[in-house]
């Protein structure tokens, strides 16, 4: 995000499509340093994209306040984003 977006002065995020399509829920991924099925943790995905938006934001410009939204998420996302 910081090579792509924010260094072409692009200084907001708009996270779409963050809801990953895996098919089988028992798919394991990396939850934490614990292997857990990805039908466990799939809310938290997008979840977890938005925080690093806007940590990347945060930390390429400190003085100017994140702006990011989001089509879908879980609860607790609006500490991150703006819904559309």
């Amino acid at each position: 995000m910081t090579q792509q977006l924010l260094e072409m002065g692009i200084d907001s995020t708009w996270n779409d499509n963050n809801e990953y399509e895996v098919w089988d829920g028992e798919a394991r991924c990396h939850g934490f340093g614990t292997p857990i099925a990805i039908k466990h943790i799939r809310p938290v995905m997008p979840l977890l994209m938005m925080r690093a938006s806007m940590e990347a934001q945060q930390r390429f410009a400190p003085a100017l306040r994140p702006y990011l939204i989001s089509r879908s998420g879980c609860a607790g996302m609006q500490r991150y984003v703006q819904t559309w």
